[in-house]
């Protein structure tokens, strides 16, 4: 598997993976972030323990990382830039902090 190949914790089941995903194309206003560290709070466990999001989803909200690519749309950010954010894990299909 290449360094720079997509890996994300994907639930499946009643288990958490690591899995090659797909990245979404980027939307208006949207970057992709090379994930460092990402956190594990209640609303992932509450998530995870009722399979909210359904098999195949990738959980997380806070995260940490750097960013790699931004949509034509965003002004503020560069590939380079050091940020912290949150996102609303697994309501998307393949968005998360577990990616």
């Amino acid at each position: 598997m290449a360094e720079d190949t997509p890996m994300a914790v994907v639930q499946r089941g009643s288990d958490l993976v690591i899995e090659e995903i797909q990245l979404p194309e980027l939307k208006e206003h949207q970057v992709c972030v090379q994930v460092e560290c990402a956190a594990f709070n209640p609303t992932d466990r509450l998530a995870f323990d009722l399979n909210a999001f359904g098999d195949g989803a990738v959980l997380g909200c806070e995260f940490t990382g750097v960013v790699t690519r931004t949509h034509p749309s965003v002004t503020k950010l560069v590939p380079g830039d050091r940020v912290a954010a949150l996102v609303w894990g697994g309501e998307i299909k393949g968005l998360g902090a577990y990616s």
